[in-house]
């Protein structure tokens, strides 16, 4: 019993010893562990903080990338086209209208230089490539055959410094055959060489912005823009429509179709000269151009003094013959960079396939399989001429859709309408007629033929109404194209 007592003794002496140690140990202290769990909760404020900043920021760059890009675009603008006109002013009837343009081109407008000289658009043109560019000028000339022996051209460029130039003549191309020929005027060339000097020789790589010619009282024109052109650059398989000014009123139903028609055919641009389209064709294009993925732009086409007398009576065909001319080298060195095909029309003007869907088939189809059509500079058409009943031509001016009421008026005809290939006309070996360098083509009626829609006189000899089957099967394609569609669902007036 003694023994079993000390034992519990012992054991109730070692207890008491370590509660004792327990005491004197350092215990943790309870603000310590409410600072940990006070830095946990900082720790993620600040990340929330940073966060924050971070989207923010993100944001403003959006922001202020959006607003460097906008004024960057504004000044190229105003660089490029000039400050915009006051609120105030009037609008210019010179202003263009460009649906889905990638590239703007210089405004084509007639400069009269002297009595018997003005002139309409200039191109840098480096035809030769051997980098001896020269000025040439479509050039509008009367009752002289070599006027510009005092002849004075000021050449200026972007840095603006600018040189002298000395300027010839030369023939253009005419490929009208019976559209007027004119005595008293002839569309030409001024072909000017910049004259540098020892202070502006290094300007002799670089193309010139601005020309000005001298008048006979001594002063300087209003500056011409001067259009760059490079005949070198890929040649893509697009097609481009030019048409010269309207001599008579032109509804939107025939724009309508026109556009719609060659849009079928797998033309890319159009261009009109002259008055310009329709306030109503304008608006359905402004809306619907990026549907149809084409390119429409117009043209201004004033008429120099010397041309106001031909507006009326016989001086008119003059008139037509001399513009037709002129639109066409204008369009032929505009579109020579980026479109393989050119095709100057007028508005009442259809090629018409006669056995393929599109112009690129019919060309192909030309060059057979040994791809020789690449090398042809201008495939010429016949035309057909074709008369509408002037009863439905008053209640619907329409050309291409009245398949049932046209007849035929006379057989076919050569009027020196021809799809034309820019950079091989526009080439050295091209322009003066080089061996192996032009390469003319006549297009079989066969193949393809230009119906040139008209109210015929009424003394005209008539065949029997003709449906004129090769023209029908267009007729389809054309009411359920996306600018016909969108025309008649508009309901719009003719």
């Amino acid at each position: 019993m003694k023994t079993v007592g000390s034992s519990e003794y012992l054991m109730q002496e070692q207890y008491n010893f370590e509660s004792s140690t327990s005491a004197l140990l350092p215990q943790s202290p309870p603000i310590v562990r409410q600072q940990s769990s006070s830095n946990s909760t900082m720790r993620k404020y600040q990340q929330l903080t940073l966060a924050i900043m971070a989207v923010v920021s993100f944001v403003a760059f959006i922001y202020y990338k959006h607003e460097y890009e906008r004024l960057r675009y504004t000044l190229q603008y105003m660089e490029t086209f000039g400050e915009p006109p006051p609120l105030d002013k009037e609008m210019s009837q010179q202003c263009l209208f460009m649906a889905q343009l990638r590239s703007a081109t210089p405004a084509a407008e007639w400069t009269t230089v002297s009595p018997d000289i003005a002139v309409y658009t200039s191109f840098w043109d480096d035809y030769s490539g051997l980098g001896e560019a020269k000025l040439r000028t479509i050039a509008l000339i009367s009752n002289s055959l070599h006027p510009t022996n005092d002849l004075d051209v000021k050449v200026s460029y972007e840095t603006g410094e600018y040189v002298l130039a000395s300027c010839e003549m030369e023939k253009a191309e005419n490929r009208n055959h019976v559209r007027g020929a004119s005595d008293a005027f002839h569309v030409v060339y001024l072909v000017c060489s910049p004259v540098y000097t020892k202070d502006t020789q290094h300007l002799h790589t670089v193309a010139p912005y601005l020309v000005q010619f001298s008048t006979e009282q001594g002063k300087w024109t209003d500056y011409k823009f001067v259009h760059e052109s490079d005949s070198y650059k890929t040649m893509l398989d697009k097609s481009a429509v030019c048409v010269p000014p309207n001599t008579s009123p032109t509804h939107s139903l025939n724009y309508v179709e026109f556009i719609s028609f060659y849009q079928v055919l797998g033309v890319k641009k159009f261009v009109f000269y002259g008055n310009g389209l329709t306030p109503t064709t304008r608006e359905l294009l402004n809306k619907y151009v990026d549907e149809m993925a084409i390119m429409v732009e117009e043209k201004s086409f004033n008429y120099v003094p010397a041309l106001h007398s031909l507006q009326s009576g016989e001086g008119l065909k003059t008139l037509e013959y001399i513009t037709r001319q002129v639109v066409e080298l204008d369009c032929m060195y505009r579109h020579r960079d980026a479109f393989e095909n050119v095709i100057v029309l007028s508005i009442n003007e259809f090629i018409i396939p006669n056995q393929k869907q599109s112009l690129l088939e019919v060309l192909k189809s030309l060059s057979g399989a040994s791809g020789r059509g690449k090398a042809v500079s201008e495939f010429h058409l016949s035309t057909q001429k074709v008369c509408v009943d002037p009863q439905h031509g008053i209640s619907q001016p329409s050309n291409l859709l009245l398949s049932q009421q046209t007849r035929s008026a006379g057989g076919l005809a050569e009027e020196g309408t021809a799809i034309l290939r820019p950079h091989l006309l526009t080439s050295a070996a091209g322009r003066l007629g080089a061996p192996g360098g032009v390469m003319e083509q006549h297009v079989s009626p066969a193949s393809a033929v230009v119906y040139k829609y008209g109210h015929c006189p009424t003394t005209d000899t008539h065949s029997d109404v003709v449906h004129l089957p090769t023209r029908i099967k267009f007729i389809d394609l054309v009411e359920k194209s996306v600018f016909y569609r969108k025309w008649k669902v508009a309901n719009i007036p003719f």
